[in-house]
């Protein structure tokens, strides 16, 4: 931070003592990339329920951590162990986390698939 407000505060010392300096950069930066384009937004498919339903029932039903469980900071990883997508205990290998995180999300992560 204190490095950013530092070159901030030179850049506008400049600046203002040397305009000319400045503008040759801003010349200089345009000159390097003329036609750059920008990207499109990414599209966001649309939600489907039917397709994407993640069950909370049964088997996924939701059970608060015990006395003895571990949990993270990360609130998804949390809910996935809440609801038995992940061990409970919150301790998995990586194996574990990424298919529970696979079922939990219905997202399948296709270079994982494509292994098995």
């Amino acid at each position: 931070m204190k490095i950013t407000s530092f070159a901030t505060l030179a850049l506008a010392g400049v600046a203002n003592a040397y305009p000319s300096v400045m503008a040759r950069l801003a010349e200089q930066a345009q000159a390097a990339a003329p036609n750059v384009k920008r990207q499109t937004p990414i599209s966001i498919p649309p939600f489907d329920a039917a397709s994407q339903y993640v069950s909370n029932q049964g088997a996924h039903k939701f059970v608060p951590p015990g006395p003895t469980d571990q949990r993270g900071p990360c609130p998804g990883l949390n809910a996935m162990a809440n609801h038995n997508y992940m061990p409970h205990n919150g301790i998995a290998t990586i194996e574990q986390f990424i298919d529970g995180t696979e079922k939990g999300t219905c997202n399948p992560i296709p270079h994982y698939t494509d292994r098995r």
